[in-house]
């Protein structure tokens, strides 16, 4: 790039939540989970060349084919544990990020779905075996390691953004990149910090005009004005299934976030994964409610999840999901 670019982008700026607790904790596997994020990117990019959209010839195929890559990201930069992306395109970017976070979740969320009771989900055991000269014999040893969540936070803007020519300096060799600027990175970067825990995406008001109808069905107003949350978890439904069996995916993603929640719930992290299951609560009930099986999502919340997931869902802020569904729907959930 050879001189400075300015244009119109949708930004968004990821947090992975937890890195520093994890370099302090186990070094060696804080370092993988920068290696599993690139990598699902990079695996994204290898479907997207190797299984186009347009090699489908089921519609539906190829729509869940398109928004499960990153051909939307026309920047993605990951920089520690903080990823930052531009977009053209912010109704795709918002469905194909909203995968790109659970494939993130999910690479190892089978592990924590099956973890025992009492013991830590991100704990995974081992054989190995070390030689003892004295007796010429292998010993077998359990070694440890740990798989911990691929959870982000993050703020999604939209607006002007310049990229300016920023050479970097590896073994006193320069090569090009680029820097960026802009109020709609600033923004980004703010709603990333916003004051709710847990993996959740803000996005501010500039970002929510951009989205057509049908992707605004899953960003919802939060209690401060002008500042929206994409309900990321609710693009893992298949609205074109039935949904009695979508109930199954409910579990698939219900299973590895109560388990961390569980044990967790006393320590100092026990409100990221609080939070989470209530968005994930949230998300269930509206995407039942948009293919119009209300109760249905109201009664997989109700048997599922505590009276405290279920009391933040009607209480802090996000009192739209159930009054939308009326009166009966909050004496349902809340027994008001």
């Amino acid at each position: 790039m050879s001189s400075q670019y300015t244009s119109d982008y949708a930004v968004a700026f990821l947090d992975l939540l937890g890195f520093k607790s994890f370099v302090e904790e186990d070094r060696q596997a804080a370092l993988q989970l920068l290696l599993d994020i690139q990598q699902i990117a990079a695996t994204a990019v290898s479907d997207a060349e190797n299984h186009p959209p347009s090699s489908y010839d089921n519609v539906e195929l190829a729509r869940m084919a398109g928004d499960n890559q990153i051909s939307s990201f026309e920047v993605f930069l990951p920089i520690s544990d903080s990823i930052i992306i531009l977009s053209h395109d912010p109704n795709l970017m918002v469905r194909q990020l909203s995968n790109y976070l659970s494939n993130c979740f999910g690479l190892t969320s089978h592990v924590y779905a099956q973890a025992k009771e009492g013991t830590d989900p991100s704990v995974i055991s081992f054989p190995t075996s070390r030689r003892v000269e004295v007796d010429k014999v292998d010993v077998v040893d359990e070694g440890r390691t740990h798989w911990y969540p691929k959870l982000f936070r993050g703020g999604l803007s939209y607006g002007s953004i310049t990229r300016i020519p920023s050479p970097v300096y590896t073994a006193n060799k320069q090569r090009d990149f680029f820097n960026l600027a802009g109020m709609a990175y600033v923004r980004a970067t703010q709603l990333e910090k916003y004051e709710e825990k847990g993996p959740r995406l803000f996005c501010a008001k500039s970002f929510f005009d951009q989205l057509d109808e049908r992707t605004r069905r899953f960003v919802v107003p939060t209690r401060s004005d002008g500042i929206f949350e994409v309900l990321w978890p609710a693009f893992q439904f298949n609205e074109n299934s039935d949904p009695e069996m979508e109930k199954h995916q409910f579990v698939e993603l219900y299973k590895p976030v109560k388990a961390l929640s569980h044990f967790y719930a006393k320590s100092r992290v026990a409100k990221h994964y609080h939070q989470y299951e209530v968005l994930l609560a949230r998300s269930t009930i509206q995407y039942f409610a948009v293919v119009g099986r209300e109760q249905l999502g109201m009664s997989l919340v109700a048997s599922n999840f505590s009276k405290r997931v279920i009391e933040d869902i009607y209480e802090k802020g996000v009192r739209w999901h159930v009054k939308r569904l009326g009166a009966k729907a909050r004496k349902f959930l809340c027994g008001q």
